[in-house]
């Protein structure tokens, strides 16, 4: 038995089963930029860590190469005079990158 539809529809009107199509068509295309917007995001963040990590590196290293020069120093004013001045420098160096990447409240 052939099953035949009837309705009122001109020959260019999509079939109800053309919209169900396009209706999950518009819907993957909403994901789809969803997902590229989401990813963007993932990678704009994994930048940033990346960068807080090089930052955070750099500063145990620093802090670690003080500590080592505090350790190294023979009784000497001068020696210790220069090392006092070095990590004033390098502390204000810190303090003014940190700053700058610190954004205002």
């Amino acid at each position: 038995m052939s099953h035949q539809k009837i309705g009122f529809h001109s020959d260019n009107d999509p079939e109800p089963e053309d919209y169900e199509q396009w209706n999950i068509h518009d819907l993957l295309i909403e994901l789809i930029k969803k997902i590229d917007t989401i990813m963007q995001t993932l990678t704009d963040l994994q930048a940033a860590v990346t960068a807080e990590d090089t930052v955070i590196d750099s500063a145990t290293v620093l802090l670690t190469g003080i500590a080592a020069q505090i350790a190294a120093l023979q009784p000497n004013q001068a020696a210790i005079d220069a090392l006092a001045t070095d990590v004033k420098n390098k502390t204000a160096s810190l303090a003014t990158a940190v700053a700058a990447g610190t954004p205002a409240a």
